[in-house]
């Protein structure tokens, strides 16, 4: 009876601790469930036909854009330019983190014809906007080389707006200037795009892109190099 006994309370034992090791396990993996949930991939892929840039900028080319929306507040977009006549590929990954309201920690990694050429740490902002439209602004006073470096006359503010128009009409615009440069704030790079949405669920859309090219050392105004653009939603 008493080795019964024993092998009963033994059993229980096991089982107790099964259970709790379960019940750990389980709750785990609800989580993980209800995570991976809010996990939200959107992009497109376009490309731009335009003219020749005297500023000797890439306007013709074929450009992959991403967006993944992750738990905790944290986003990871950003493009890739796939350049013709293998004349390289240049792209930019965008990592937020929210920290309170619309302030969030971002993060630029550029990728200039290879994974990491320098990165940009800072901070982002989301503008109160009207409905059907949005803008955010950034800076971003730290960067790194590849090396880990810290890169002198470096420090870049951002904006981009956009806005859903009557009769499928949109207007994207974005654009970045150097405030530290070593001769006086430089334009960078940007773009403003009309373009109009059409097909199944609005799928694919055609527009005018005019893209906004550095101009040179310490100019802070930019060329502007019309093209033709051409996307399609995934």
């Amino acid at each position: 009876m008493k080795t019964q006994t024993k092998n009963i309370k033994s059993t229980l034992r096991s089982l107790a601790l099964a259970g709790l090791t379960l019940l750990p396990q389980t709750q785990v993996k609800a989580d993980l469930a209800e995570k991976l949930e809010e996990v939200k991939l959107s992009g497109n892929i376009a490309y731009f036909l335009g003219t020749d840039s005297n500023a000797g900028a890439q306007t013709t080319y074929t450009e992959l854009n991403h967006s993944t929306t992750l738990p905790y507040s944290t986003k990871v977009s950003g493009f890739v330019d796939f350049y013709e006549k293998d004349t390289g590929y240049f792209g930019k990954t965008v990592i937020e983190k929210g920290l309170v309201d619309k302030l969030n920690l971002r993060a630029n990694v550029e990728h200039i014809n290879e994974p990491i050429s320098r990165v940009g740490f800072g901070l982002s902002y989301s503008l109160p906007m009207p409905k059907g439209t949005f803008a955010k602004v950034c800076y971003l006073p730290a960067y790194l080389d590849r090396e880990g470096e810290k890169v002198d006359n470096r420090q870049i503010v951002g904006l981009v707006i956009g806005a859903e128009l009557p009769y499928d009409f949109s207007l994207l615009a974005f654009g970045e200037m150097n405030v530290a440069a070593e001769k006086g704030p430089q334009w960078c790079y940007g773009e403003i795009e009309l373009a109009r949405k059409f097909g199944e669920e609005k799928r694919f859309s055609v527009g005018l892109n005019l893209q906004l090219n550095n101009n040179g050392v310490g100019n802070p105004i930019p060329e502007v190099v019309p093209r033709l653009a051409l996307r399609a939603k995934f």
